[in-house]
């Protein structure tokens, strides 16, 4: 056995997303569309189906669930963001292990904390010391973990399915007409929604109402 074959090549991840639903047509109304198939799109068509059975929920996602970052995160989980913590944002690690207790997904959670690490405190006590443009060492342990990203995204997607959350894959939304009720254009053919959740990056920086 080779190293090439004992380790995946650059950009393929370690981890399986084994959820794929079945092929089924577009309805032609409902009452919330997601738009995107990662983290957030997948526990918002959870929740919202948890919250309100009776609504209708359609996920649609351009490619396949977590294709996206969801799917190529390094599965490092914190409490704060990368920009620090932010007004508003609320205890982070708390928040997403409750939507996973209420989703019932298990994703190989572990929190036992995170090693911050700069180039500017001079810990001496440091477990971790190299140089990379300056002297790197352990600033402080900071709350979080890490969790299985293909396991998050399955068990999501399932947990919407169950729910009874419609999820279509392949299905692009190539334009959006904004009015009383919101017009999705997919696969060439239109959706009419009440309502309508982006949670694309990608998406969300193409597309502005008028």
């Amino acid at each position: 056995m080779t190293s090439q074959s004992k380790n995946p090549p650059w950009g393929q991840t370690p981890w399986n997303i084994d959820f794929h639903p079945q092929p089924s047509p577009l309805p032609e109304r409902i009452d919330f569309a997601v738009v995107g198939g990662g983290f957030s799109g997948l526990s918002a068509a959870a929740e919202l189906r948890r919250l309100d059975p009776t609504h209708t929920v359609a996920v649609l996602e351009a490619e396949n669930v977590g294709a996206g970052s969801s799917g190529r995160t390094g599965g490092l989980t914190l409490t704060e963001t990368a920009a620090g913590d932010l007004p508003g944002l609320g205890d982070v690690l708390a928040g997403f292990t409750d939507v996973l207790k209420n989703q019932n997904v298990t994703a190989d959670i572990s929190l036992p904390g995170v090693w911050e690490l700069d180039r500017t405190n001079a810990n001496e006590k440091s477990p971790i010391r190299w140089s990379d443009s300056g002297q790197l060492r352990v600033a402080r342990e900071v709350p979080g973990g890490t969790v299985n990203p293909g396991k998050l995204v399955s068990g999501l997607a399932s947990a919407a399915s169950e729910r009874g959350a419609l999820i279509f894959e392949g299905a692009r939304v190539d334009q959006i007409d904004f009015g009383e009720t919101l017009v999705l254009h997919v696969r060439g053919t239109q959706l009419q929604a009440r309502r309508v959740l982006v949670a694309s990056l990608l998406f969300s920086a193409a597309i502005r109402p008028p």
